[in-house]
């Protein structure tokens, strides 16, 4: 996803942004998809903006498969960077 990339990493590995395939979960919302949801589409309490205005709703969606596609790990054992 070129838009998410440049802040993600090519790899979701993390850059500006952190990484998507960890155990580290900057978001407790993001363990569910109406979680995930809200923070692709309003953005977060950090550097990402509300992301409706680069993608449609069918692309978020699309990314969201995306991101629990590479999560190779156990949702119950991530350890929160945030609250």
């Amino acid at each position: 996803m070129t838009g998410c990339s440049g802040c993600h990493g090519h790899e979701a590995e993390g850059k500006l942004g952190p990484g998507l395939a960890d155990d580290y979960w900057t978001y407790p919302r993001n363990a569910t998809d109406q979680g995930l949801f809200e923070l692709l589409f309003g953005g977060a309490n950090g550097m990402m903006g509300p992301q409706y205005v680069n993608f449609t709703t069918d692309e978020m969606l699309h990314i969201m498969a995306f991101i629990r596609d590479i999560y190779q790990g156990d949702p119950k054992k991530a350890k929160w960077l945030t609250q």
